[in-house]
């Protein structure tokens, strides 16, 4: 899909849209997207272009994709159970 797929809407449908944008440039692309949240890349590219609405189950995945790319690319992971460390938590 195409930078300009994930054309722009006003309110909330403009902020789902970013966020695929944005989960789709850390993951690796709308193909890598697609297959992490499950979907065929056409229903994405179908939600990126607003032509279908994004559901709300879709929407959190990709929320916790891009949640899952900074606490691993930040060390926010502990490495072994998957769960988040606190602030000033050492890893076991």
């Amino acid at each position: 899909m195409r930078r300009d797929d994930y054309s722009g809407m006003d309110g909330s449908g403009s902020a789902h849209l970013r966020l695929l944008r944005a989960a789709s440039d850390l993951v690796g692309g709308d193909g890598e997207l697609a297959r992490r949240l499950n979907i065929s890349a056409a229903l994405l590219g179908r939600y990126a272009s607003g032509q279908d609405e994004l559901p709300r189950h879709i929407l959190l995945r990709a929320v916790d994709l891009i949640l899952e790319e900074r606490d691993s690319r930040f060390g926010l992971l502990d490495g072994t159970s998957g769960e988040r460390t606190g602030a000033g938590d050492s890893p076991s």
